[in-house]
């Protein structure tokens, strides 16, 4: 439970009256809690003054209103001589009760069941079964009275049952305060209390109670509240409800006025409010005290304001109630009945009762979800025509707006309304939204232009439009928003006011009218303090103005200060200032009062020397006074004039030219000017005689970087003070044609470059010129040839060698198109770049011819190749692509090729030979050598090692395989032609023949072979020749015979 700080207050104890408490009021009942143990929970609150010990004779009784029992006193406690806390409050409590009280209260605890052990025994009723208010709750009235005659249980103050005590016992009691509370179960027919509270159950019944008494019907029962420090009997000074315990299970109880099905309080806005205020002010803060006039008498009629923001007017405050401005450790379905101070948010249902707590939750908007929150209902964020979302207002507001969203199905079509509602119920104004789709948002509001807005309801309106009904009920809602003036009370007959409803925060109160002045009281409401402030008023005094008088120079512009009006206020008011009458010469400042030249004015001393202003002072509270002040227009140097001008030069001008001359004038007489450039001559291209206005050329001028220059040029003249104008001198520079200017100085060449070199270019100041170029001269003039567009291109007969000459120049005449032509002349630098070259070919090869069957062998020559750049290279012969391969071989160690050649090769062939940089494989140099290959006078026996028929360096079976392949396709060949190209050597005996001797020999030779330890049979060929003699071979003979092996 929250605190309340005890105070001093300021009051002196007066004669009681319907405000101000000798005895005491009724602060709070509860006599019926929800579900609670009417034996533990029950408690009575009273207040007055702090400290104040009631008089004897002091009780509070609890009077029967239902059936046979009905007037009969059936409870009383019997306060005589108790005493208030310090902070004006005593709180009487049941044994083991779960409320806990204020500790600046006095508190009563009771040391037996229910009432019963109060101390003095204070507390005695007509039940024999309990020690409570009423065994079985019913409709009681409960009168709080001072009397001389100690009432007595069980006596009937209504004899005759007509809902008016009788006189005899009327006459010896005073009563400070009464209410009554009836149930649905249980409802009486009369009731004796100031004010009635009867549950309304199924329909509420007639009850007779005195003329003038409120009877007010109710959803709830068996707590009873005043708001605040209220002390009437009137409806908005009572919360009356059901109340029931909020706390979770195992925690300590928790009583609050319910907001669902068991029941409303009486005033809406209090749904759900916690009793964390038993033995101090209920659920909100206040101030109230009397305003009295200087005769001690009370005001009536007086507006009392509890200002927030210190500027002592009543302003219409902005407030916003945001599901994102209410926080928890999750942010998700955080509750928001009582979040905000000011508004109780709610759904409420069927027109009826609350349904479901209103909570803040994520905004969907499918498939995702949104950080922002907005309202809704049982974790269901769509409000709609019988179920609405309802925000009550503890004060009635003049406007309020919230923010309508559409369903995020695009599907849907949504139509947010918004109502305005009176506290009487009568609906004032509604808004509907446009069609609202796919989450689509509009800010709807409602206004009346009053502070008479009580609650809205916002909801999706299923019936809209009314022609085709195709709203839907997927209403969503975000941040309401309202406006409330500050709060004020209007003193009574007797100069009482009374400002409720204050929740925490800071105020002045002070008086809000234009007839009364007094001080203004600072408060501080940190929960729910109620303060009291009496004042004294007295006449609101206008401001008094002081005497002034002014002077202004006729050459004065808008905006000159002429002087400042002081004014003081007797009653210490805010003053603000006007000007009277139909002059617009001058204004003034509201706040500081002081005087300004506007634009209307045109001061001038000839024609009019004194102006007559008359100020008006008016304070905060409307007290006016007025005076006259004098404005006197003094004589004053009026300012030169000077033109603006247009000047024309050409670019080659010289530094020094006049360019024009510039003249100034003057109203007043005998006026020595001079001049001087302002603006716009950042590049200091002129400059201009002080003394005679002259302008000239200060800086060399370029056409192609300034052709205009727009001079801020000022005169000055020589009055007091010195005044000025200021002219627009705009000079244009004429352009005039100028020699181009060769960009190009530099080319840079590979040394393998043939052809087109380079693009020489020139700019030129003029644009639109074209140029024409021309060698004239350097030491590459003979080298290249330059076309007029620019192209540079190697001659066919140079060749660039970085080795040999690595720079050359180029002398080259540029000229443009101009009138006349211009041109200029320039050397172009030309720098040969190194380029890696292949190696090359210094000689030319020639091989030898070579004969079939015999040995072949070309060695090459020295010095026949080499590389630029001396890096190392090798060559590359492709006997392969001339079909030698399988006949020669070429040793690149010694440079030689070698071998034998068969006849199929007769004639000439091309042999690819390529020197290759072994530093860049890359790099390389072809040529092409031919060898020609003649017949020879055996072309037919290989002439080195005639069993080699294949000419592989090897003697095996497959040399005679070859050549008794040959004859199986082919048959004998007698007495060959050395011309018939073979692809082998198959006249092994040297015979001319290739017959089945040939193959003979070779068998012969590897059988040879086989007995001298060769490997498989086979034989090596020897490096010489090796004869073979078939007369000394006796194996020959035995193959002479014709061959059938394949």
């Amino acid at each position: 439970m929250k605190k309340v700080r005890s105070r001093r207050r300021p009051l002196a104890i007066e004669a009681l009256d319907s405000r101000r408490l000798l005895a005491a009021h009724i602060s709070e009942l509860l006599v019926d809690p929800l579900f609670g143990d009417k034996d533990t929970t029950q408690m009575v609150e009273l207040r007055g003054q702090p400290n104040a010990t009631l008089q004897q004779g002091t009780y509070l009784l609890v009077v029967s209103e239902r059936g046979l029992n009905k007037g009969e006193i059936h409870g009383k406690f019997d306060l005589s001589g108790q005493q208030f806390g310090s902070n004006g409050y005593l709180v009487m409590l049941q044994k083991d009760s779960p409320h806990v009280a204020d500790p600046a209260a006095n508190t009563l605890v009771s040391t037996e069941t229910g009432f019963g052990g109060l101390p003095a025994d204070l507390y005695s009723d007509t039940h024999d079964l309990s020690e409570r208010i009423d065994f079985i709750i019913g409709a009681n009235a409960y009168i709080l009275v001072q009397t001389g005659n100690e009432p007595t249980l069980g006596t009937d103050i209504d004899t005759n049952d007509d809902g008016v005590i009788d006189p005899a016992i009327a006459a010896t009691w005073q009563i400070h305060d009464s209410i009554s509370l009836h149930p649905f179960v249980g409802r009486g027919d009369l009731a004796y209390g100031n004010i009635v509270y009867a549950e309304i159950g199924t329909g509420l019944t007639a009850i007779n109670a005195p003329q003038a008494t409120a009877v007010i019907g109710t959803e709830g029962f068996g707590y009873a509240g005043r708001v605040g420090e209220s002390s009437r009997s009137l409806p908005e000074d009572w919360v009356v409800g059901t109340v029931q315990n909020e706390a979770a299970a195992g925690d300590p109880a928790r009583w609050a006025l319910a907001d669902n099905l068991f029941g409303e309080p009486s005033q809406f806005p209090y749904a759900g409010r916690d009793l964390d205020h038993v033995g101090g002010p209920n659920f909100v803060g206040g101030v109230r005290g009397t305003i009295r006039g200087e005769i001690n008498q009370g005001i009536a009629n007086v507006t009392v304001l509890a200002d927030t923001n210190g500027n002592g007017q009543q302003d219409n405050l902005h407030f916003v109630v945001d599901p994102d401005d209410v926080s928890t450790p999750t942010n998700t379905g955080v509750p928001l009945l009582n979040a905000f101070d000011g508004a109780t948010v709610t759904n409420f249902a069927l027109g009826s009762f609350a349904a479901h707590e209103v909570t803040a939750e994520r905004e969907k908007d499918f498939p995702n979800e949104r950080t922002n929150r907005i309202f809704a209902k049982g974790g269901i964020d769509w409000f709609e025509n019988s179920n609405v979302l309802r925000i009550d207002f503890y004060r009635p507001v003049n406007r309020a707006s919230i923010v309508a969203i559409g369903d995020d199905n695009p599907l849907s079509k949504v139509y947010g309304r918004l109502q305005a509602y009176t506290v009487d119920g009568q609906l004032i104004d509604e808004t509907v939204s446009g069609l609202l789709v796919d989450s689509a948002r509009q800010t709807i509001e409602v206004s009346s232009g009053e502070d008479n807005i009580a609650y809205v309801f916002a909801f999706a309106d299923n019936d809209y439009p009314v022609d085709t009904k195709e709203g839907g009920p997927f209403g969503r809602f975000d941040r309401l928003e309202y406006w409330q003036h500050e709060p004020t009370a209007v003193t009574d007959e007797n100069g009482d006011y009374d400002i409720r409803h204050l929740f925490p925060g800071q105020y002045n109160v002070q008086l809000l009218d234009e007839n009364w002045v007094s001080s203004i009281q600072p408060i501080n409401v940190q929960q729910y303090e109620n303060f009291v402030f009496d004042f004294t008023a007295g006449p609101n005094q206008p401001p008094a103005i002081d005497s002034a008088e002014f002077a202004v120079s006729e050459g004065s512009v808008a905006g000159t200060v002429v002087g400042t009006v002081t004014a003081s206020d007797p009653n210490g008011d805010s003053i603000t200032f006007a000007l009277g009458g139909t002059q617009d010469e001058f204004a003034i400042d509201a706040v500081s009062g002081q005087i300004t030249v506007t634009e209307n004015a045109e001061f001038n001393f000839e024609t009019q020397q004194q102006f007559e202003l008359v100020v008006v002072a008016t304070d905060s509270r409307g007290a006016a006074s007025d005076r006259t002040v004098i404005v006197n227009v003094t004589d004053a140097n009026e300012p030169p004039s000077l033109g603006d001008a247009t000047a024309f030069v050409a670019e080659d001008q010289p530094v020094g030219t006049v360019v024009r001359e510039l003249f100034a004038q003057d109203p007043d007489a005998d006026t020595v000017f001079q001049y001087s450039i302002v603006g716009g001559n950042d590049a200091g291209l002129f400059e201009v005689e002080a003394s005679t206005g002259k302008l000239l050329v200060a800086q060399p001028l370029d056409f192609e970087t300034v052709s205009r220059v727009d001079l801020q040029v000022r005169v000055t003249d020589n009055g007091q003070p010195a005044l000025f104008d200021d002219a627009t001198v705009t000079v244009f520079v004429a352009d005039v044609n100028e020699a181009p200017q060769l960009t190009t100085t530099l080319v840079e060449i590979p040394e393998n470059k043939t052809g087109i070199l380079a693009m020489l270019s020139a700019s030129d100041p003029e644009s639109g010129q074209g140029a024409a170029f021309e060698a004239i001269g350097g030491t590459a003039v003979d080298m290249v040839t330059l076309f007029s567009s620019g192209l540079l291109s190697l001659n066919d007969n140079a060749r660039l060698d970085y080795e040999s000459e690595n720079q050359y120049t180029l002398d080259v005449r540029v000229t443009d198109t101009g009138n006349p032509p211009r041109s200029t002349e320039a050397t172009i630098e030309l720098v040969i770049q190194d380029v890696n070259e292949p190696p090359k070919f210094d000689l030319e090869l020639t091989p030898p011819a070579a004969v079939a069957g015999e040995p072949y062998r070309f060695e090459l020559p020295d010095g026949y190749a080499s590389d630029p750049e001396n890096d190392p290279w090798q060559l590359q012969i492709d006997l392969e692509s001339a079909g030698m391969s399988r006949w020669v071989q070429y040793d690149a160690a010694t440079g030689v090729i070698d071998g034998i050649l068969p006849s199929s090769l007769i004639g000439p062939h091309e042999i690819n030979v390529r020197l290759i940089s072994q530093n860049d494989p890359e790099l390389f140099t072809d040529e092409t050598v031919s060898v020609v290959v003649g017949a020879g006078q055996r072309p037919l026996q290989n002439q080195v090692t005639r069993h080699d028929v294949n000419a592989d360096e090897d003697v095996t079976a497959f040399d005679a395989l070859q050549i008794i392949n040959f004859l199986s396709r082919h048959g004998e060949l007698l007495g060959a032609d050395a011309t018939v190209r073979f692809g082998g050597f198959y006249d092994v005996n040297g015979d001319n023949d290739v017959t089945s001797f040939d193959a003979l020999w070779v068998i012969n030779e590897l059988a040879r072979g086989g007995e001298s330890e060769s490997p498989a049979g086979e034989l090596m060929a020897a490096g010489g020749n090796v004869m073979a003699d078939i007369d000394e071979d006796d194996l020959d003979a035995v193959f002479a015979e014709p061959s059938f092996l394949f």
